[in-house]
């Protein structure tokens, strides 16, 4: 899988996206958080929403969302927000479901242009826990990540704010590229 956060990755025995040919092939903006081991840590506080950038280089078509779960509680709601805060698509309130796997959430084939997006993710409770690596908040507000409180489930447009938490959930957007 990926190396670094928001990396476009191909399933196995796929093109590279950085190639250039012309196929359409499966792809995923995945988050895990680099090299840094990811833990299940409850959630920082209930209705939080994590806005995490990725950019989007090809279009691409958004077909599900994937959640790193540890111990689940409640509901979450997965998403995609433009750089100017109105959401493009998500997957609604959705029960949190494995323990300690990767969730699994269908949503209407959305296409997205190319440009700066921010991957998002609300719990409704502090308890459920997703996978996430531990970086401090100073090192994700360096890297773009915004957060918002009183989120769930993710509103229409969002209203960034500074990230204060440490914590960046290990999740993807699965979907279709074309070059």
């Amino acid at each position: 899988m990926a190396d670094f956060p928001g990396q476009a990755v191909l399933f196995p025995g796929l093109k590279n996206l950085s190639s250039l040919n012309l196929d359409v092939g499966l792809a995923q903006l995945w988050l895990n958080g680099g090299s840094a081991s990811r833990t299940g840590t409850a959630w920082p506080s209930a209705n939080l929403a994590i806005f995490v950038p990725v950019v989007v280089g090809t279009p691409f078509t958004v077909m599900r969302f994937g959640v790193e779960n540890g111990t689940v509680s409640g509901n979450l709601d997965a998403g995609i927000y433009t750089s100017e805060g109105k959401l493009v698509v998500s997957t609604g309130s959705t029960a949190q479901s494995g323990v300690s796997q990767w969730q699994s959430i269908d949503v209407t084939d959305t296409l997205i242009p190319p440009g700066l997006y921010y991957l998002a993710l609300a719990l409704n409770n502090g308890t459920g826990q997703v996978a996430r690596c531990g970086f401090t908040a100073l090192n994700l507000r360096q890297s773009g990540v915004m957060q918002m409180a009183s989120a769930f489930a993710l509103p229409a447009t969002a209203t960034f704010a500074a990230m204060a938490q440490a914590y960046l959930p290990s999740m993807v957007a699965v979907g279709a590229t074309t070059l």
